[in-house]
């Protein structure tokens, strides 16, 4: 048994006649060889035979409809969506637009997203839900800034101000932001006047205004606010400031700030589409999960991001199902127990005969760069394909594949 990734690269030098190695990342000639092939040669022969321990069923959640908030569209080539999500789409997707207001040219369309930067839901407000009675300033001379119990959206407190003169309000804590990033901006005031002003300055300075948002809301009651920017110039001193077009009174409530996503339209081939004649995007819209319609299956189900091939679904080999594009499997079963060859990295977890046919292979693949020895390069072809022929009898004879953990769902795609 291996117990570390190199023992295996070791026993092909050695089986080659070349010098061990003390680990992939050496810096030796060997080693790097080693290294540049070492987890691709390892999943090709995982995928190549359902090894009792890299093999098991599961059961598979079904594709959930994931759903994009569209903040932004630019129109250019190709265009670029400015989107917030609870989970991330993958390059090659498909989404439909949506109740695009303004560009209604990409409204009921169905699109393959490419290029995706993804959201990152790391919050970077300090006291956003406002429990805590710090890390919010003044802006202008408000004749109050405090904690309150008063009206609380969420939790226990909200941020009270009293505003003597248009402008006045109250400013986060600074925090820390990249070049040419967006941002969304959202939370929940209760104010006695109907208009307050959102502010979002540059992240180099802080002192740089970029964005004001005028929000129109319905005075004396809970009003739900929100913006987006793109960052021009990064930095450590970014801020926003919540304030009034007019004297009067506000209450602040989870303010949240965090990374937006972004990504390109292309068409259903994957080309770019070219946007720079659409109408200027004002506002709204969604984009929402589709699988290719040339399927003739009607459930799609998710399967694990370290899936690497599936073998059969419901205990039966004749039952039809495809895997298409970013780990999707679709059938016409309504429930889906898919017999799975797992990636495995681990390798106290390979059995001897997987050892002994990943080090025939890497000899294989190491032999020419290694040795330039064209007759030793076909000898350690042969023992490889001996090797994983021996290894697949042996397996065929061992009994059944493990069965399902008790568990119904698998890891959601991020």
């Amino acid at each position: 048994m291996a117990s570390n990734d190199y023992d295996i690269v070791n026993l092909a030098l050695v089986r080659l006649g070349a010098n061990r190695i003390t680990s992939l990342s050496d810096g030796s000639v060997n080693a790097n060889e080693a290294n540049a092939i070492y987890s691709l040669i390892r999943d090709e022969i995982l995928r190549d035979h359902p090894w009792n321990f890299a093999t098991r069923y599961e059961y598979l959640e079904e594709l959930n409809e994931n759903v994009l908030s569209v903040l932004y569209i630019t129109a250019a080539e190709p265009p670029v969506v400015v989107f917030t999500a609870t989970e991330n789409p993958l390059d090659g997707d498909r989404y439909l637009v949506e109740s695009v207001v303004g560009m209604t040219q990409v409204n009921d369309i169905e699109f393959v997203v490419e290029n995706v930067d993804p959201v990152v839901d790391t919050e970077l407000v300090t006291n956003g839900d406002m429990e805590l009675d710090a890390s919010w300033a003044n802006v202008a001379t408000p004749t109050t800034n405090e904690r309150s119990t008063t009206h609380a959206y969420a939790g226990s407190y909200s941020r009270y101000f009293v505003a003597d003169a248009a402008n006045d309000g109250i400013r986060c804590v600074a925090f820390t932001t990249t070049t040419g990033k967006y941002y969304y901006l959202s939370g929940w005031v209760w104010p006695s006047v109907t208009t307050v002003l959102l502010k979002m300055y540059r992240g180099a300075g802080g002192a740089t205004l970029l964005k004001t948002e005028t929000c129109t809301v319905v005075a004396n009651q809970w009003n739900f606010v929100e913006s987006y920017w793109q960052e021009t110039v990064g930095g450590s001193s970014a801020y926003f400031s919540i304030t009034l077009n007019a004297a009067g009174n506000c209450y602040c409530d989870n303010f949240s700030v965090y990374q937006a996503g972004t990504l390109e339209l292309h068409d259903e081939d994957g080309a770019e589409i070219d946007g720079t004649a659409y109408t200027a995007y004002t506002s709204g819209g969604t984009l929402t999960f589709t699988t290719p319609e040339d399927h003739d299956f009607s459930y799609s189900w998710e399967l694990p991001s370290n899936c690497l091939r599936v073998l059969e679904i419901n205990h039966d080999p004749d039952e039809d199902f495809e895997v298409i594009e970013n780990r999707i499997l679709m059938c016409n079963s309504d429930q889906v127990e898919a017999k799975i060859i797992f990636q495995v990295t681990d390798v106290t977890k390979y059995d001897p005969t997987f050892v002994d046919t990943f080090a025939w292979r890497l000899a294989m693949e190491l032999c020419i760069v290694l040795t330039g020895d064209h007759q030793k390069a076909t000898t350690m072809a042969q023992q490889y394909r001996f090797a994983l022929a021996s290894c697949k009898a042996i397996d065929a004879s061992e009994g059944r594949t493990p069965q399902p953990v008790h568990n119904r769902y698998v890891s959601s795609r991020k």
